[in-house]
Formats: structure tokens, sequence, C-alpha cells
């Protein structure tokens, strides 16, 4: 069975992102997501595809109306996307809790 969670830094990444490297150690870490196979069936209100900056606003707005919220990403880690490119969103905050923990 694949695994989706990298223990090592996808290369790519390191030379889109050059600090990517000085980041703290746990927050690449907060940021992996779980193996898909392995989340339970649920019923949802909404549905974002896509967990970077537009798509977690957007599900925190929708859960903030009350609606029961699933965000599907195609990458390992949330708000990959905008690391190399805002990456005042993201860096030295604890992002994967806060976001895990505002949504749910």
């Amino acid at each position: 069975m694949q695994s989706y969670k990298q223990t090592q830094p996808d290369p790519l990444l390191t030379q889109q992102i050059p600090w990517w490297n000085d980041l703290d150690p746990a927050v690449p870490g907060e940021l992996e997501l779980s193996d898909i196979r392995s989340l339970p069936a649920q019923t949802v209100d909404v549905v974002v595809i896509g967990g970077g900056v537009a798509g977690l606003s957007a599900a925190l707005s929708a859960s903030r109306a009350g609606a029961h919220v699933l965000v599907l990403e195609s990458a390992a880690m949330l708000g990959l996307g905008a690391l190399g490119v805002l990456p005042g969103i993201v860096l030295g905050q604890r992002a994967g809790k806060a976001i895990a923990q505002t949504l749910s």
C-alpha cells in the first residue's frame, strides 16, 4: 500500500522554496495530510477542492456559517502552493493544527 506521508521534502520543493530547510522541523509534519484511505466515509454540506489559501479561506467561511466542510487537496500538505509565494501566511505558525482546530 502506498503511503502519502513524505519523510523527506521533495527536491523540487526545496528548489522552489529556498528557506524550506530552515523551517522548524515540526512545521512540515504539522502540514502533512493523512492517507485518505484511512478516513471514514462521511456526508458533508460543502466540498472544497484545493487546500491552498483560497480553498482554506472558503472552507473556513463555510464552516463558520455552520456547514460541515470537507477539503480535498492533491498535495501531501495544506497550503503548499502559498509557501513559496506568500511565506508569511504559514512560516512560523502552527498552521496545520490551527486549521484542523478551526474547521473541527
